[in-house]
């Protein structure tokens, strides 16, 4: 139920998410992958860039960042029981993000294209590779290995990425991941 809320809200998301860039970018910043701040790590892009806009990293302070998206940030209420991670993903042209997987099999990962080129981006997810299409939500088991890529040539993918907590789904539902639909 609650994906179809966030594919239902995406044109109001995607005006926030255009206000923004047409304000200036100032506080997308570049993503960190954990393993590069370790010495020996690798960052998390093999090409091209991928910045970050949070609205939610566990308990870090971005109010102001979440009062500049207040449709985003009710929908995001409305997803039960998160992770407390949400955050628009920006991927330039010609980025490709590298294999990783989260450390636990607790949580979902959901990404909902709200600028997307027609072509050229997609997401592995274990074996599968599906293509990104702009108010599609994808939710997979953050647990299994994936990356992603934007191969065109002259637009940047920016997608809503949000993190509910597995609790009480039957994990079966997610042994292979899919898009999920009404």
């Amino acid at each position: 139920v609650w994906v179809a809320d966030v594919e239902r809200n995406a044109p109001a998301m995607r005006e926030e998410l255009l206000k923004l860039r047409d304000q200036g970018a100032e506080h997308f910043q570049p993503y960190r992958a954990p393993s590069s701040e370790q010495e020996g790590g690798r960052g998390a892009t093999d090409r091209g860039d991928w910045n970050v806009f949070y609205l939610e990293l566990h308990n870090m302070d971005f109010e102001a960042h979440r009062q500049r998206c207040p449709v985003t940030c009710g929908v995001l209420e409305r997803v039960p029981q998160t992770y407390g991670h949400a955050f628009f993903s920006s991927t330039a042209c010609n980025t490709h993000i590298t294999d990783h997987n989260g450390p636990t099999a607790k949580k979902l990962r959901c990404h909902l294209p709200l600028l997307c080129p027609a072509e050229g981006c997609r997401i592995r997810v274990g074996d599968e590779i599906v293509s990104m299409a702009r108010d599609r939500a994808i939710v997979f088991d953050d647990s299994f290995n994936h990356e992603a890529w934007n191969d065109h040539l002259s637009e940047a993918r920016i997608a809503l990425m949000l993190t509910p907590i597995l609790v009480s789904v039957n994990l079966s539902i997610v042994s292979t991941w899919r898009r999920w639909r009404e």
